[in-house]
């Protein structure tokens, strides 16, 4: 580009014609990534980051807070995801390895886990 404008024969802004898709070699196609959810490895839940060693575990306790305070009843329809859930807020309301807001966030989880009757032992809903 000279002066602000562009040299339409220049090489390098030269567009080429390309040769009909006849004379052009088949290229090997590329395989597609298995997209197939039953086949597919499992994607780690935001419950099973709820780990006291994940080095983010304040922002996904505030992601289920949040998460559950729009949908309430999201805990009712997989009962054994509520109990994991359960289980491992307990276990990290005993580590010390949150935030203070954290550990408010995950006591009322546990509180409103309890009060729709979720139980660790798998005997509630």
């Amino acid at each position: 580009m000279v002066g602000g404008v562009a040299y339409r024969n220049h090489p390098r802004t030269a567009t080429r014609r390309r040769s009909p898709a006849i004379l052009e070699p088949e290229r090997p196609r590329r395989r597609r990534p298995n997209r197939n959810p039953s086949t597919a490895a499992p994607s780690p839940t935001l419950v099973q980051r709820l780990d006291p060693t994940h080095p983010f575990v304040d922002l996904n306790v505030h992601n289920i807070w949040a998460l559950l305070a729009v949908r309430r009843r999201l805990t009712l329809d997989n009962p054994a995801e509520s109990r994991v859930l359960l289980k491992r807020s307990t276990r990290i309301l005993d580590s010390d390895h949150i935030s203070p807001q954290s550990r408010q966030e995950l006591t009322s989880i546990v509180y409103s886990l309890r009060a729709d009757g979720v139980t660790g032992t798998g005997t509630g809903t």
